[in-house]
């Protein structure tokens, strides 16, 4: 997973692209609400989990 994303504004919204890699991991869906701390905090434990 690439460690730098794009971040853009469309109609007064901020958005972030996504990898297909990220959406299939924390099944995401268009329109959801993600806490960009709390997906870092996430992301760390699963590489914890998956380094084991």
């Amino acid at each position: 997973m690439p460690k730098y994303r794009r971040i853009k504004r469309y109609a007064g919204v901020w958005a972030i692209k996504l990898e297909p890699i990220d959406v299939e991991d924390y099944n995401l869906q268009e329109g959801d609400l993600v806490d960009i701390e709390e997906m870092i905090k996430i992301k760390k434990s699963t590489k914890k989990e998956r380094e084991r």
